[in-house]
């Protein structure tokens, strides 16, 4: 898990009416979502209540942020993450998928989809 602001925020914009924010963590590129105020996935349990499909999972939550990173067993370190400065310790992130800019832009506004209308729905 990380937490945004212990991370350098490469992207910031709104996203069906809400923030987002895309940041390079340790390891790897991250996106965060602020949810609106009154919106039905604050306060309840992720996991159990709602069917949330984004890469990893909701990993980061906080009032009313919610988050995933593209650190996962298949994922490897991108090399702009800090991380990257001591690949010799950590030679098991190498292989696997980088997740690019793009790519996690494309997956925060999935994420920004399902909040949508997990608002207009419930």
């Amino acid at each position: 898990m990380t937490f945004p602001k212990q991370s350098k925020t490469i992207e910031m914009g709104i996203a069906y009416g809400m923030l987002y924010e895309i940041c390079m963590g340790p390891f790897s590129i991250n996106g965060y979502l602020q949810l609106p105020p009154g919106h039905p996935w604050i306060g309840s349990d992720l996991e159990r209540d709602h069917d949330i499909k984004v890469h990893g999972g909701i990993t980061y939550r906080a009032g009313r942020v919610i988050g995933f990173d593209t650190a996962h067993a298949g994922d490897g370190y991108h090399p702009d993450a800090p991380i990257s400065k001591a690949k010799k310790l950590v030679t098991f992130l190498m292989s696997g998928h980088v997740w690019e800019l793009e790519e996690v832009r494309e997956e925060l506004f999935r994420l920004a989809v399902q909040a949508h209308a997990a608002e207009v729905v419930e």
